[in-house]
């Protein structure tokens, strides 16, 4: 695969498709890219290895990696940086787009309609519908002024897309808006929810078999 390394974002195309590798934090005036020949050390093909490097005393790195056909058009991505974090947001064309947050701060933290404490959040927009999102280590996620999710005993990870919630914890005391929602799931078995006030709500005491000790 080839490797072009000089601007941002860094691409590396194959025969058939193409990686975007979009650094978001550093900037990339901040940060030196060098690459250099990687042996694999076995009968796979021999690799390119980036390596970007940033003297700093706590250095932090943000990379967003978007792979697609080589015929598809690179998607539009704006990044922002911000004392709390950075930022992005990913225009796929046809009114889709994805907004992505990386929080250091663990306070709320807000950028294109979405707010948030969490230390990573993904939301998809189509049109004026959000379709799915992710938020990783939050307690709140708010999107548009409405409140999506928000976990009351302690932060938690969720999932949403389709119809189905995905959690980290099976004991979290959730509360997510019901936008078609039918399912929630920890390590693929069922949660037990009821609905109140247009929200999933965890429905009593829930219990998950694990393996004897």
């Amino acid at each position: 695969n080839a490797v072009s390394a000089t601007a941002n974002p860094i691409v590396i195309t194959g025969v058939s498709a193409v990686m975007d590798l979009h650094l978001l934090d550093p900037g990339f005036s901040s940060v030196s890219v060098s690459t250099s020949a990687y042996d694999a050390g076995n009968t796979d093909p021999n690799s390119t290895l980036i390596r970007v490097a940033r003297t700093a005393v706590n250095p932090r790195f943000t990379v967003l990696m978007i792979p697609r056909p080589a015929a598809a058009p690179a998607p539009v991505v704006t990044r922002e940086a911000f004392a709390w974090g950075c930022a992005a947001t990913i225009d796929w064309g046809g009114g889709v787009s994805d907004v992505l947050i990386r929080n250091n701060s663990g306070a709320a933290a807000g950028y294109a309609g979405v707010t948030t404490d969490a230390a990573v959040v993904v939301a998809r927009r189509q049109g004026s519908t959000v379709a799915s999102y992710m938020m990783a280590l939050g307690r709140s996620l708010v999107i548009g002024g409405t409140t999506f999710a928000t976990f009351n005993d302690a932060a938690g990870s969720c999932e949403f897309s389709n119809t189905t919630i995905h959690l980290d914890r099976f004991d979290a005391d959730f509360r997510i808006l019901d936008t078609g929602v039918n399912r929630v799931l920890y390590r693929e078995q069922n949660v037990g929810f009821t609905l109140s006030d247009g929200y999933v709500v965890p429905a009593g005491v829930t219990a998950v078999s694990a393996a004897a000790p």
